[in-house]
């Protein structure tokens, strides 16, 4: 006879797990979400005879609620910019935290958040091509408004501080950024 012990309590924690949250930003629950983001850059790092980039990015993120209204999670990122002849692509990657504001009887949830961000990415500038690293840190303020019982649509407005190094180049440079972000996030409680 097989013992069936283990795999009871398992499903039993499983349970407990996924039916102690009572909404959206409750512990125990997850995020599940997405942006993408607009934003006029500026700096040594960004501007190029004076003119300021604009960049795209796609990031999604995924989240736990280790306690009520407090979210841990990661995040990865995807960028691609182009100014003038040179075009810049970049992937990464790092942890965020997020402290959200309600209850259960919140329709709208204000949060400030912040993260740190691993970039590694390749720059081409006509017959020029090399490896860059770059690390990010963001601080951001927004609000998450619930359109359904599971989906909110979220925007944020951000600060975003860059240290960037060119393969073969000693110094890095560094730059700001502010900037609007909208997207969408699923809370699965």
């Amino acid at each position: 006879m097989k013992n069936y012990t283990i795999p009871f309590l398992f499903i039993l924690l499983l349970f407990t797990v996924t039916s102690a949250q009572y909404y959206a930003v409750d512990k125990g629950a997850v995020t599940v979400g997405g942006e993408i983001s607009f934003a006029s850059a500026g700096g040594d790092l960004n501007e190029v005879n004076g003119e300021k980039a604009t960049l795209m990015l796609v990031n999604p993120s995924l989240g736990y609620f280790f306690m009520p209204n407090l979210c841990i999670g990661g995040e990865l990122l995807y960028a691609s910019t182009s100014q003038g002849e040179s075009k810049v692509t970049g992937m990464g990657g790092g942890p965020f935290a997020a402290f959200y504001i309600g209850d259960e009887y919140s329709q709208m949830y204000p949060f400030i958040g912040a993260s740190v961000m691993l970039i590694s990415g390749k720059s081409e500038n006509g017959d020029v091509t090399f490896e860059e690293s770059q690390m990010d840190i963001k601080f951001w303020v927004g609000a998450t408004m619930m359109a359904a019982k599971n989906v909110g649509l979220t925007g944020k407005v951000y600060y975003l501080m860059e240290s960037y190094k060119k393969e073969g180049v000693d110094e890095s440079i560094s730059g700001t950024q502010i900037g609007l972000s909208m997207g969408v996030s699923a809370f699965l409680w």
